[in-house]
């Protein structure tokens, strides 16, 4: 003999209780919080951070304000031996072969630059950084306001050490054949 098994009854569409948010949520419709960062990284060298909001739609970079970054924060930090490793996010201006304002300020200003395919972890030392700080901060537990999160990643980017950074580097060589064994498919770093 088959029991029945009892169900919940459904509160009724106009009941005060679906007015309410629960916990969850309140987490999962609260603002998403978006910061923008930019940092360079060489051997034995550590950048400033810097937060930026960019004058595209919903605060995105566009090459106007990458060649700003470029003019304000890059050329000052600039050694003419280095290369500036990219994606081929469009505001880099690494796409095409169009001369555009991106690669126009890289030459009046001295950079040379190398464009990565588009998130490409696998190929750019300073993702593994970001991964490291995006670490240090979900350690922390969630942070709601802006200025309190921006002040933790700036502690969090302030504690990565030249060690981490040359570490970071120094994978490069094993990286490029750990690609080449794996056809271009994603690896372990």
């Amino acid at each position: 003999m088959a029991t029945e098994i009892p169900r919940r009854r459904r509160a009724p569409a106009n009941s005060e209780n679906q007015e309410k948010l629960s916990k969850t949520q309140y987490k999962l419709k609260r603002k998403n919080q978006t910061i923008h960062v930019f940092a360079t990284i060489s051997w034995n060298f550590k950048g400033t951070l810097h937060f930026y909001t960019g004058t595209g739609k919903g605060g995105r970079l566009i090459q106007a304000d990458y060649v700003k970054i470029l003019e304000e924060v890059v050329a000052p930090e600039w050694d003419e031996n280095l290369i500036l490793i990219e994606d081929n996010d469009g505001p880099h201006g690494t796409k095409g072969k169009a001369n555009n304002k991106a690669k126009q300020a890289k030459i009046k200003l001295n950079i040379k630059w190398q464009a990565q395919p588009s998130n490409s972890p696998d190929l750019n030392p300073i993702e593994t950084i970001w991964r490291i700080i995006k670490q240090r901060l979900k350690n922390r537990g969630v942070i709601f306001q802006t200025e309190a999160l921006k002040a933790a990643i700036q502690e969090e980017w302030d504690k990565i050490s030249i060690e981490e950074i040359n570490n970071a580097i120094s994978t490069m060589p094993d990286r490029v054949t750990c690609l080449q064994e794996r056809f271009g498919k994603a690896i372990p770093y």
